[in-house]
């Protein structure tokens, strides 16, 4: 018998990806774009990829996002329908209605995901008041409705 050989066999691992809804600033309002995030898709990806900013395209046709790029997702978690989105502190510089956009854009992002009703925001750990989207302050969660004047067509 001879001995079996193997010859050039090689393993590739091929990572599958999965396209999810992530919403920047458009000229007048919040605009839609699908980005591709690995399997299987999470919420905790999608604000991922929010937080990554346009693309050199998006950015060319004029969208952008007002979620300064230093701010890093710490953590999300989901019960009963509310994620709890932990942002670093650098959020908070964010001021105005500049804050209210970014807000809005990781509101609709976050509740394009399976399962997620509303949204609370913590900044390092500690749970924040934020405006809606008429500037008034809240901890409930938060909802596209809250900030429908700036949702997408």
């Amino acid at each position: 018998l001879a001995p079996a050989t193997t010859e050039g066999t090689s393993t590739t691992l091929v990572a599958v990806t999965t396209e999810v809804p992530v919403y920047l600033i458009g000229p007048d309002r919040l605009a839609v774009v699908r980005r591709l995030v690995e399997s299987p898709p999470s919420l905790f990806r999608a604000l991922e990829a929010l937080l990554a900013g346009p693309t050199a395209e998006e950015s060319a046709a004029g969208l952008r996002t007002a979620v300064t790029n230093q701010t890093r997702l710490l953590s999300v978690r989901v019960q009963s329908g509310v994620a709890t989105v932990d942002l670093s502190g650098e959020f908070a510089a964010i001021g105005g209605q500049e804050q209210i956009l970014a807000l809005a854009q990781l509101v609709y992002t976050a509740t394009a995901s399976q399962g997620v009703l509303g949204v609370r925001f913590s900044l390092d750990g500690k749970a924040v008041e934020v405006p809606r989207g008429d500037g008034t302050l809240t901890q409930e969660p938060l909802s596209p409705a809250d900030y429908a004047r700036l949702g997408p067509f």
